[in-house]
């Protein structure tokens, strides 16, 4: 899926009359309840207050599923997948459906735990694994 589909999925039918910015922002308008946090067809959402005024309004808007949206929640692109990196995550991509595994890194390929190797054009995007820093006490 890509960045503009999940907007679009986000937004569901109301995507044309929002008009929502490339991460999914939008200002408020007559579909945003400020009361109630919601969009009006009952969308959960995300406010945000800016400086710069559109409409005579400062409030951005966007459905709460678009939360991570600028760095995709951290997944990166497999065209920028560096082969130096040992372990990670990957999304892999069979006929539509979706996987998403601990694999090792291994010149080109993933291997998985029992061995199964996946060729990077089956990868969609991959999420490195981050040692975690030793705990101070």
């Amino acid at each position: 899926m890509s960045k503009l589909q999940a907007i679009k999925k986000a937004y569901s039918n109301e995507f044309s009359i929002c008009k929502p910015d490339r991460n999914g922002w939008t200002y408020q308008g007559k579909k945003f309840c400020p009361d109630t946090d919601l969009f009006k067809n009952g969308i959960s959402i995300e406010i945000k207050s800016v400086e710069r005024e559109y409409n005579g309004s400062n409030i951005k808007w966007r459905p709460k599923s678009l939360n991570g949206l600028e760095n995709n929640n951290g997944w990166i692109p497999i065209k920028n997948f560096n082969p130096k990196l040992k372990e990670c995550f990957i999304k892999l991509k069979f006929d539509g459906d979706e996987f998403v595994a601990l694999f090792v890194s291994h010149k080109n390929c993933f291997v998985d735990f029992d061995n199964q190797q996946y060729n990077l054009e089956t990868v969609e995007c991959f999420i490195p694994i981050v040692k975690p820093k030793s705990p101070l006490y």
